[in-house]
């Protein structure tokens, strides 16, 4: 090589550094656009700006799922109140005669059963056990594929009825 392309090539080189660091910083900045869309993506469609709902005619409940079996086997229990628009939504794969009991709850609830978004039974003021007392078994008459637990006395206070449409 001739002294005057290794001298080209020497001052090449600083042009060629310059560039390789701005396509690493314009692949760091691609790269952070993408996690940034994706992070508000996922937040978009989670539960925190959109959280489930429970609504039975003009009134609406935000809910807790319990979709699987760990949280169906606790649900509510252990917890020390339930806020007035709030509530907890069983959902189960297919329809049946599920029970339900207040193990370890401290506080009284309405138990609400709904297969294919009817109301199928209610349990109206559902009393929080004592501590010695043997737990009673809620169960519907009828196959449900959902159950909302509200506070006690809300069923009554709204005119929730069998038969009236739910929607989620």
């Amino acid at each position: 090589m001739s002294p005057e392309e290794q001298s080209t090539r020497r001052q090449n080189l600083p042009d060629l550094l310059r560039n390789r660091n701005l396509l690493v910083r314009v692949a760091v900045g691609i790269i952070a656009i993408f996690a940034l869309v994706s992070v508000f993506a996922l937040i978009k469609n989670s539960d925190l700006l959109n959280p489930p709902k429970a609504v039975l005619g003009e009134r609406s409940f935000t809910v807790a799922l319990a979709d699987e079996p760990a949280e169906q086997m606790k649900g509510l229990s252990g917890k020390e109140k339930l806020n007035k628009d709030r509530g907890m939504l069983f959902i189960f794969e297919k329809p049946d005669l599920y029970s339900f009991w207040m193990k370890e709850m401290k506080f009284p609830l309405d138990i609400i059963f709904i297969r294919d978004g009817k109301i199928v039974k209610i349990y109206h003021d559902v009393p929080a056990p004592k501590n010695d007392e043997s737990l009673p078994v809620y169960q519907t008459p009828l196959p449900s594929d959902k159950v909302l637990e509200i506070n006690a006395g809300l069923s009554r206070q709204y005119g929730f009825k069998e038969g009236q449409s739910v929607e989620f």
